[in-house]
């Protein structure tokens, strides 16, 4: 879908406009004890489709122990990431009845019971890096880091993936602190152009 609009001179241009793709999310927990140091999400784009990543949000939850400085990235790749301990996560669909295409895009997750980290693929490129600020121990589950990229508001192309040999990484530098739980939460849309 597409929208005419003019310049400052008055040529008509052209937007891009993707409100009717099918649009996906997910929002998962993860208790300290199911996560070690590394990726944590992983991207895998599909043939025939463009998958932009609209929206990512991180909330880490304080635990008994102090938690060290956590550099989250988003790194783009050439290669997929492989080996370590998967759990299946599968995005919802924004809307159950126009959103008639099942998901392409493939989204692994590396937390698991008996967390292995996994081989990240080559890097390409690093598209966020930001700290999710330490937490103090508290005995009461009470505070709140929270780390969030929102790709959509500033009119510039979110984080795309185009075929199913691009791929994209979402990464944590350290593991979790002792009983330490990280909210993820993420939003992609998917298109053929």
């Amino acid at each position: 879908m597409g929208m005419t609009v003019g310049d400052k001179s008055g040529n008509p241009v052209v937007l891009s406009h993707s409100s009717s793709d099918p649009c996906f999310s997910l929002g998962v927990n993860i208790p300290a004890a199911q996560f070690t140091a590394g990726v944590l999400l992983s991207f895998t784009g599909a043939a025939g489709f463009v998958t932009r990543i609209k929206w990512i949000r991180l909330v880490l939850r304080s635990g008994t122990a102090a938690s060290t400085s956590q550099q989250v990235t988003l790194e783009r790749r050439s290669t997929a990431t492989t080996g370590g301990a998967v759990t299946a996560v599968t995005p919802g669909k924004h809307d159950s009845v126009n959103d008639t295409t099942a998901q392409q895009t493939t989204v692994t997750a590396y937390f698991n019971g008996t967390p292995v980290a996994p081989t990240p693929g080559t890097l390409v490129a690093t598209l966020r890096s930001e700290p999710l600020p330490p937490l103090a121990a508290t005995v009461a589950d009470t505070t709140n880091s929270v780390l969030e990229w929102n790709f959509t508001t500033r009119g510039d192309k979110p984080p795309t993936l185009r075929g199913a040999s691009d791929f994209m990484t979402l990464s944590l530098s350290a593991s979790l602190g002792t009983a330490q739980n990280l909210q993820v939460q993420f939003e992609m849309e998917e298109s053929t152009t």
